[in-house]
Parts: C-alpha cells; structure tokens; sequence
C-alpha cells in the first residue's frame, strides 16, 4: 500500500516543524500509543479557537477520501483526541510510529481536516 499521509523519513519530521499555512494547523510525532490504543491526543484548544459550533466529529482527508472520527473533549487535564475512527484512519494510512503528520483545518463548518 502506498503511504499517503505521513512519512517515517526523519527528514519528513524536520520539514513538518517547518510547515507554514494560511489555514490553522496542528502537528502530530506519532508516537506507540497513538498506534496501539486507536486513540491520538489532540490540542483541545485547538478546536476551542476554530469550531464554529460543538463538535463530537471530525472529518480526516487524504487526496479524495475521507474518515469521520469521533473527537473527544476532557475538561480536564484540557485535553481532546481522536478515538472512534482513528483507528480505521492510521491502519488504511499506513501511520506508524514516528511518522510526523500535520492535520489543517481547511472547513471549519464541517470541521474538514486535510492530513499529510
């Protein structure tokens, strides 16, 4: 399966600490828990500051397809992450550990995230 989303070369980690975008973006090291628990620990104030409404889903794109995922929200320790759908979304990706990706908001309607 070719790997769309994310990439394992070191490099790939340097250059996603260097990703500018007009769209608000976060950035993920992808790390043994986020693979074996099916969950990712996201910036909860992330979707605080960009969710035009209260938000139980999101919405992962890669090219032309797309993963709905379950987002979580704890108030505290003020932590959110990616659970029901995760799993489905880094298993069809081929996401591993150390792969760096970068989730951009790109409809903050219908909380639209583009991953790479």
């Amino acid at each position: 399966m070719q790997r769309h989303s994310c990439s394992k070369v070191p490099e790939a980690v340097v250059a996603a600490n260097k990703v500018a975008s007009l769209n608000p973006f976060f950035k993920v090291n992808i790390r043994s828990s986020h693979v074996e628990h099916g969950s990712l620990t996201v910036p909860v104030e992330f979707f605080r500051s960009y969710a035009k409404k209260s938000i139980e889903n999101v919405i992962l794109q890669v090219a032309r397809r797309q993963w709905t995922v379950k987002l979580l929200i704890y108030r505290s320790p003020h932590q959110g992450c990616f659970s029901a759908g995760w799993s489905s979304f880094a298993k069809e990706n081929s996401i591993q550990v150390g792969d760096a990706c970068i989730f951009e908001l790109v409809n903050s309607e219908t909380m639209l995230l583009k991953v790479s």
